[in-house]
């Protein structure tokens, strides 16, 4: 199915989620991926005022849960599913090293400022060193609600200039600093 076209995608996650939890599912295509990428470009507004509710996450995704939903959506549904359904969206992403290294493939993605590999929200799929950057390259796959996450700590850090994500070794060396943009 390709999300891109009119699919009534919430009658297929309402039929996938009759349990508490909602199948993952991969954002695809180049509207989705420009949606999500202005979200992360986004500044921080009112409606964000408390990260703590569900509520804020659900307005700051909402131009991509708009994308997602087909034209006959009833705009009346239960908010429940609308918030599962954003918290099990995994975004891919091309991660380019600001300083030097490569990510392991299967590295856990954090954000910039988490202190432990606990905090990850994403893995590395795929890395390799790119001759024409001179840097270390790497796709990977990290969920709506982590990007969001590091959305909301890289608006609160004074020192932040931009959003970027950190890829944590797995044999113990330094983590690698890096730069990311959302692929479709």
């Amino acid at each position: 199915m390709d999300i891109d076209e009119d699919a009534d995608l919430n009658s297929t996650v309402a039929s996938r989620s009759s349990g508490s939890t909602a199948d993952m599912w991969l954002l695809t295509g180049e509207l989705l991926a420009t949606a999500a990428a202005s979200l992360l470009a986004s500044t921080r507004t009112a409606a964000h005022e408390d990260p703590a509710l569900p509520t804020a996450f659900l307005a700051w995704a909402a131009p991509l849960l708009e994308a997602v939903r087909s034209p006959n959506y009833n705009s009346n549904s239960d908010t429940t599913k609308d918030i599962a359904l954003l918290q099990h969206c995994l975004v891919r992403v091309r991660l380019v090293c600001v300083g030097r290294g490569v990510p392991a493939e299967n590295a856990p993605i954090c954000t910039s400022l988490a202190k432990q590999t606990g905090d990850a929200i994403g893995f590395v799929m795929t890395s390799s060193f790119s001759l024409a950057r001179g840097c270390g390259i790497a796709v990977g796959a990290c969920s709506l609600y982590g990007l969001y996450q590091a959305w909301l700590s890289a608006a609160e850090s004074k020192h932040a200039k931009s959003l970027g994500l950190t890829v944590q070794s797995l044999d113990g060396s330094p983590s690698i600093s890096t730069s990311f943009v959302v692929l479709p």
